[in-house]
């Protein structure tokens, strides 16, 4: 998990990742030899407060882990688990957290030596750009630092192991975005939000602009 905590660590860090361990052929919503144990994340990487071991009887193991860690996990006698994203976002410690991420390799036989786990994204990040009309001074724009919101946007879901799909959206709720603004090719840019797959139909009122009071909506012409 080297890749997910360079991109996570920040001093007194509070996060983590849960793991889980399963005997092959095993699957989650069968017995658990590990069942989410919490792996904080610490200036040399992601550690547990306990050490734990591979079954006695050296079988071959199958290493299941997510991020971010909560306490009620994968649901038992399931292979599904209980998201979702934080409506703000800009702390950076509140956008990490609205990630949700998974890993898992087979087949491992106990041994001393280390098992990587690749965590790859399963949400996904919307990137803001304002690009002002011709004769607007972007630097002006800039200057004025213009607030953005996403506009209700579902922000639960249930994601599944097995099947690798998210599903049960629920809770639409307005994003407060992370980043901050700069100007690239004359367009206001660093903006983002981690949002939960979903189809947002046409004519749908997707971003607000606030700018000097005023307000300004982007409204989408077809499906998004």
């Amino acid at each position: 998990a080297k890749t997910l905590h360079s991109q996570i660590y920040q001093k007194n860090c509070s996060d983590a990742i849960g793991l889980y361990v399963l005997v092959s052929p095993t699957t989650l919503d069968k017995e658990r030899y590990i069942e989410n144990k919490q792996f904080k994340c610490t200036t040399s990487g992601f550690a547990t407060e306990e050490e734990v071991y591979y079954p006695a009887e050296k079988k071959k193991c199958d290493i299941i882990s997510y991020y971010p860690y909560q306490q009620a996990g994968i649901i038992a006698g399931e292979q599904k688990i209980n998201i979702s994203i934080r409506t703000d976002q800009n702390l950076l410690a509140d956008y990490n957290r609205s990630d949700f991420m998974t890993a898992q390799v087979n087949n491992i036989s106990a041994g001393k030596k280390s098992i990587e786990l690749h965590h790859t994204h399963q949400l996904c990040q919307l990137t803001i750009r304002i690009k002002p009309t011709a004769g607007y001074d972007i630097n002006i724009l800039k200057k004025s630092n213009p607030s953005i919101r996403i506009n209700q946007v579902f922000t639960q879901a249930t994601y599944d192991f097995d099947k690798n799909e998210i599903s049960s959206l629920g809770k639409p709720q307005n994003i407060i975005p992370n980043g901050e603004w700069s100007i690239d090719n004359h367009t206001l840019t660093g903006k983002r939000s981690i949002l939960i797959p979903q189809t947002i139909p046409a004519g749908n009122e997707i971003l607000t602009l606030s700018i000097d009071s005023k307000n300004y909506e982007c409204q989408l012409t077809e499906n998004y």
